[in-house]
Formats: C-alpha cells, sequence, structure tokens
C-alpha cells in the first residue's frame, strides 16, 4: 500500500485502530453521515428547478455498461424536454403541452430501444422517475402511469 503523505498515513492507521476498537462508534458515525447525506440529497432534489435540471446528467452511470453515443443520446432526449418544459413555463403553457413533452420522451426512448436494445429494467425504472420528477415540476403526475404508460421497454 502507497500512502500520499504522512498525514494520510496516521489516518489510516487511527482507522483501522477503531475498526478493532471502537467498531460500534465507527459504524454509528458513518450511518449517521449517510443519514444526513440522504436528507441533504432527499431537500436538493425537491427544491431544485428545472434549469438546474437541465444541467444534470443522470444516467451518466450507463457508460459502463452502454456504448457513450447511447448514454449521450439519452441525456439529449431529457436535456430537449427539460429545455420545452422550461419554455412552457415560461410562456405560461398549458399542462397539456407539458404533458405532451412528457409523453415525447417516452416515444424517444421507445425509439432509441428499438434501435438499441439499451434498456432493462434498472435503465426504465431510472427514466420513469425522472419522468416523474420533471411532471412534479410542473404540477403533473404519472398517477395511472398517464405519461408513461405507452412504453415498450
Amino acid at each position: 500500500m502507497v500512502f500520499q503523505s504522512p498525514e494520510e498515513f496516521r489516518e489510516h492507521l487511527f482507522e483501522r485502530w477503531r475498526w478493532i476498537f471502537d467498531e460500534e462508534a465507527l459504524r454509528a458515525e458513518r450511518e449517521e453521515r449517510r443519514l444526513r447525506y440522504e436528507e441533504s440529497e432527499r431537500w436538493r432534489r425537491r427544491n431544485r428547478s428545472l434549469s438546474q435540471m437541465m444541467r444534470e446528467r443522470p444516467f451518466a452511470h450507463w457508460i459502463e455498461m452502454w456504448p457513450r453515443r447511447v448514454v449521450n443520446e439519452a441525456h439529449q432526449i431529457i436535456r430537449d424536454a427539460t429545455r420545452q418544459l422550461v419554455e412552457l413555463q415560461e410562456t405560461n403553457g398549458s399542462t397539456d403541452d407539458s404533458a405532451r413533452v412528457l409523453r415525447d420522451i417516452v416515444d424517444k426512448f421507445n425509439d432509441l430501444d428499438d434501435r438499441t436494445g439499451c434498456i432493462e429494467t434498472q435503465e426504465a425504472g431510472e427514466i420513469v422517475e425522472r419522468i416523474e420528477e420533471l411532471a412534479a415540476k410542473v404540477n403533473l403526475d404519472n398517477e395511472d402511469e398517464v405519461l408513461t404508460g405507452h412504453r415498450t421497454w
């Protein structure tokens, strides 16, 4: 094992010591840190704007399984739809227009899946979750899958 500095070495030794002699407290600290992170993440998701969502790359981890062009196309589908929703909000567009944009996401992902076969169970769940997050920002919901029920993946 190579350490970058004496400080890193000290931290490593201290953590090993704690695992041996203070495991219960160390586990409690890690659990508390995890809970704080999850709460801050929930707050961030609840309070972000559509403009902030447009800059996110929710499917970046797909790159481990799928070609970069597929992942980029998935991001582009979401980014374009988010941009359209922002424009509709700025021009006081109707909820029908917003629902159409959200249903178009599913149509585009249907096409992407037909061409590449990339959408499996986990990916499908993530796409639906993202659509529902976008829908919530424009005061819509996906109850009874009215927005995503026509998916083929």
